[in-house]
């Protein structure tokens, strides 16, 4: 039992990123905002591993487009121009670097689920990108409208996840990665989530399941569950008592866990990023979320490094916000705002 909850302990520190026993709560610094201009999406962005590529889907064009976070300005169509993905029916649900050359896109045609994997261009090239493999997921009956299907890749870069898909297809299906090329994915080794549903997921640093759930057809909040790269049933569950969960990353630098979560109107839970602090009460051991910055309408966000979140937003045009989070607590102070 002492190893068991050894295990725990040392897991929720890795979940959430915080120091066992000391709350980084309302001392928190607040984090600095900064909009990105020029920048048309209204939802997916993903990063490579080493942060030096983002990309994020312009609709308005059918293209994804890739830029430099060092250097915003500096940006050029990764997929969509000629070929690829501009030729490719259905709609972008969802996408993911799977390394500085190949992209994974989740696609939508009419209720027809597909995964395809492209190459994606290097900057200051031309020509037609190539579509490497496609694998269908199957087809969906339920509507996709108002419902955040993602696309993840775990740190090992070996395994590829799908949550979200409208039913008869399964909430979550996992499937493996060899080099570029994707297995067909299924529910094997998936986590049981015991009638409750995924809100967001993403991997642990050991290729761990980290899914946030809620119980369905309520508005309630999210309890964090940590389950073994294997799935089965939870290993952990955590209440959070965040509402409006809809995307989760890793700071991989610094084994901080964030969240876009928060409900318009809320004092307490203001719509924006999220940090999710490991805390002990008594012997108990919770993990507590502190707003670090406020962003209306936000969609998607990636981790990149020095502490540097970028999350994208629907509010107004749309567009992305850079935020930097403080290294250390400070005095407290309002989190600021985002576009």
């Amino acid at each position: 039992m002492n190893a068991r909850r050894g295990f725990f302990r040392a897991g929720l520190a890795a979940v959430t990123g915080g120091l066992v026993g000391r709350s980084w709560g309302a001392d928190v610094q607040p984090a600095t905002v900064t909009p990105l201009d020029g920048f048309d999406t209204a939802g997916p962005v993903t990063v490579t591993r080493t942060g030096q590529t983002l990309s994020f889907l312009d609709p308005s064009r059918r293209r994804i487009v890739a830029a430099d976070p060092a250097e915003p300005t500096k940006r050029w169509t990764a997929l969509g121009a000629d070929g690829g993905v501009a030729d490719v029916p259905g709609t972008v649900a969802a996408i993911a670097s799977l390394d500085s050359s190949t992209m994974l896109v989740l696609w939508n045609d009419g209720g027809e689920w597909s995964l395809r994997a492209h190459r994606v261009r290097p900057p200051g090239t031309d020509g037609a990108e190539a579509t490497l493999q496609t694998v269908a997921l199957g087809r969906a009956d339920g509507d996709s409208t108002g419902r955040r299907v993602d696309l993840v890749i775990s740190p090992s870069r070996t395994l590829f996840a799908v949550v979200g898909l409208p039913a008869p297809l399964p909430p979550i299906l996992r499937g493996r990665i060899t080099g570029v090329r994707l297995d067909a994915p299924s529910e094997r080794r998936c986590p049981a989530l015991d009638g409750r549903q995924a809100a967001a997921l993403t991997f642990g640093p050991g290729d761990e399941w980290v899914v946030f759930t809620v119980a369905p057809g309520a508005d309630a909040a999210a309890r964090l569950e940590w389950y073994a790269s294997s799935g089965g049933g939870a290993l952990m569950a955590l209440d959070t008592g965040l509402p409006g969960v809809g995307d989760v990353a890793w700071d991989t630098e610094t084994g901080r866990l964030f969240a876009l979560a928060g409900v318009d109107g809320s004092a307490a839970h203001p719509p924006g990023l999220w940090r999710l602090d490991a805390e002990l009460t008594g012997v108990r051991q919770t993990c507590r979320p502190v707003c670090v910055a406020r962003v209306a309408a936000a969609q998607g966000l990636v981790c990149l490094p020095r502490q540097v979140v970028i999350v994208s937003h629907t509010d107004g045009s749309g567009g992305l916000v850079r935020i930097t989070v403080p290294d250390r607590p400070a005095d407290a102070a309002a989190p600021q705002e985002g576009r």
